[in-house]
């Protein structure tokens, strides 16, 4: 019963943060003319890994704001709904990868504070996340569509 009411409250979440534009306008604006080798359109999955079946396609938008500081749009993707979900990421680049780490703070009913940490090494990109109702993992490589494939 508890699993059934928490999908439920996690599909209309996706719902409504499905509302939000892709690509974000500063960004699609910005990244034809990137100026970064980590910046650009990433694709992937994400699983979870605390509920089985769970996981699908997800894509990222990533630009840097300034240095140590870049800005994930992650497009989830998930029973058929989608959510954009903006990240700041604190950055530090070290023998050529960039590692970061970020927090998101959403609705309670969506797991409130989620946490991510990841790397960029050549064309991959992963990270681990975090929240009160959920961990998993993104794996995405770099996209070679501008349009990120959605």
């Amino acid at each position: 019963m508890n699993s059934i009411r928490l999908l439920s409250v996690f599909l209309v979440g996706l719902l409504f943060a499905g509302c939000a534009s892709w690509p974000p306008p500063e960004l699609a604006s910005r990244l034809p003319g990137k100026r970064d080798r980590f910046e650009g359109f990433w694709e992937g999955r994400w699983e979870s890994s605390r509920r089985a079946n769970s996981g699908d396609r997800l894509q990222c938008r990533l630009q840097k704001v300034e240095s140590g500081l870049y800005r994930a749009d992650f497009r989830a993707f998930w029973h058929g709904l989608s959510g954009v979900y903006p990240v700041d990421l604190t950055t530090r680049e070290e023998r050529g990868c960039l590692y970061f780490e970020g927090t998101q703070k959403l609705p309670k009913i969506q797991g409130g504070l989620y946490r991510y940490e990841g790397f960029i090494a050549g064309d991959e990109l992963r990270a681990w996340y975090n929240s009160k109702y959920d961990t998993g993992e993104f794996r995405l490589t770099k996209s070679k569509n501008p349009a990120g494939g959605g």
